[in-house]
């Protein structure tokens, strides 16, 4: 298991966690993740559970968009999605448990 203070490490995009047809789902005992992507061709958007079933991203929502993004995990479940058309849909979300 991780400590607290390491950092996990996600890519985003064709092989990776984020990527595929079906929901992702994660343990994590850090409170810290880096999303790895392609700026450009894909980001991060932290939703809600709402957010996350729907795929549609809600007001206020952070929108993570450098490629290189350091995100601190709040304790509990944490969604994430790619807003980008279609992505997901076809799978590119993510539910993180933070212990």
């Amino acid at each position: 298991m991780l400590q607290p203070t390491q950092l996990e490490v996600l890519g985003v995009g064709p092989s990776t966690l984020l990527a595929g047809p079906m929901e992702n789902a994660l343990e994590l005992a850090t409170h810290l993740v880096l999303f790895k992507y392609s700026s450009g061709a894909h980001n991060v958007v932290a939703v809600n559970k709402v957010g996350y079933g729907s795929c549609k991203t809600p007001r206020g929502a952070r929108v993570y968009q450098s490629g290189n993004d350091q995100i601190k995990l709040v304790k509990g479940q944490n969604y994430f999605i790619c807003n980008y058309v279609g992505h997901c849909e076809s799978g590119m979300k993510i539910a993180i448990n933070a212990a």
